[in-house]
């Protein structure tokens, strides 16, 4: 049996990732409403692949088209919320953190009227107007640094994606030092930065310190958005893993049972994340069942035989 991550949920930063059958099939009796559609597909691409080539101003203005074809073929629908977070995030990047906090708050609102909203994405949304508000409270040369120090992250995770990671871990660790000194430790950009820093630790075969920044991070987003949320079962998920990896057999399991009975409360038990956490914890309680009493906590990794650890996929954080 395999260890996996959790897949991942419809967090802010993959807002756009959502499914729009339904809605399609409102717009599609209207005139004209294909082209439409088509139009904001083409709008919304190009959105996604102007902010990956670091031009987010562009993809703001092509964001707020978007968002104006969305309010003629979807009037009132609560996904709209979703495209006005995506185009908050790429405003602020964009230092126009006026009209981001703009968008950040009718999203806000639109996520609160919403009969059914998950408590989840509500905090999500909030998360990211706070840091909105942390990004415009700065003064122009602060929010210079801030820029480089968030650009410099996307070089660390390129350089994770060249299997070089310690060249991140520096980057990374420097980033992450400036972004605490400006938005604070309770921001979810700055939370996110040590999720990718204790990725390349994992990668660079530091499983200890994987694990501190992990339990770190766990601590910061209990309090922010409470252990019911998907971010949090995902980095306790990745704990878990760590864990299992260095041979910590007995903590890892009672981490593996409580990411499964948390996705069940969050997501239901039918639902992929609570089924993925099931089978981490079935396959973990399998392979320390077989194990002597004596190796289930061994203190690192290499104590303990590849075929007593099993095959354990490598993690990274969301984005």
């Amino acid at each position: 049996m395999s260890l996996h991550r959790l897949p991942p949920a419809a967090m802010i930063p993959l807002a756009l990732a959502i499914c729009a059958a339904a809605r399609l099939a409102r717009a599609a009796d209207r005139p004209a409403a294909d082209e439409l559609l088509q139009q904001r597909q083409a709008d919304l691409d190009q959105s996604r692949r102007l902010r990956e080539e670091g031009r987010p101003a562009e993809a703001a203005v092509a964001a707020k088209k978007v968002l104006e074809s969305e309010r003629r073929l979807f009037p009132g629908d609560p996904a709209l919320a979703d495209t006005l977070l995506w185009l908050a995030e790429v405003s602020v990047e964009a230092d126009q953190a006026g009209g981001a906090e703009s968008a950040c708050r009718e999203a806000v609102k639109i996520l609160e009227d919403a009969a059914g909203t998950q408590p989840w994405r509500i905090a999500d949304a909030r998360l990211l107007l706070s840091h909105v508000q942390r990004v415009a409270a700065l003064g122009q040369p602060e929010r210079k640094r801030l820029r480089d120090a968030l650009d410099r992250v996307s070089d660390a995770r390129r350089l994770l994606g060249e299997s070089k990671p310690a060249e991140a871990i520096a980057i990374l660790t420097e980033s992450a030092a400036v972004q605490r000194q400006l938005i604070g430790p309770a921001d979810h950009v700055y939370i996110g930065t040590l999720d990718l820093l204790a990725a390349a630790c994992q990668a660079d075969h530091r499983p200890a310190e994987a694990e501190g920044r992990l339990r770190a991070i766990l601590e910061a987003l209990a309090t922010m958005v409470g252990k019911r949320h998907p971010r949090y079962l995902d980095v306790q998920n990745r704990l878990a893993l760590v864990l299992h990896s260095m041979g910590d057999y007995d903590r890892a399991v009672a981490l593996f049972e409580e990411t499964a009975r948390l996705a069940a409360q969050v997501h239901g038990a039918e639902h992929p994340e609570h089924l993925t956490a099931a089978n981490n914890l079935a396959a973990a309680s399998s392979i320390r069942a077989g194990m002597p009493r004596r190796s289930r906590s061994c203190a690192t990794w290499w104590n303990c035989r590849p075929s007593e650890t099993g095959r354990i996929m490598r993690t990274t954080p969301r984005r």
